[in-house]
């Protein structure tokens, strides 16, 4: 009798082990799309900065703005 629960609660035990691999899989996958949406705000307001400050560089040479000291 003590060796049937113990090989049943083993057996369910293995069941729940794959139940929380599986999920830990799913949630990896999900971590990585997050990371590549983040990657690819970040360089879009990367380009945004750079264009701001070339604009900017670009209106200081034609005399439109003045840099106050």
């Amino acid at each position: 009798m003590l060796s049937q629960t113990y090989e049943a609660e083993q057996k369910q035990l293995e069941v729940e082990a794959i139940t929380l691999q599986q999920e830990i899989e799913v949630q990896e996958r999900q971590i990585e799309s997050i990371l590549i949406a983040f990657r690819g705000k970040v360089k879009s307001i990367t380009i945004i900065i750079a264009e701001i400050l070339l604009m900017s560089v670009m209106q200081l040479k034609k005399g439109r703005y003045s840099v106050e000291r």
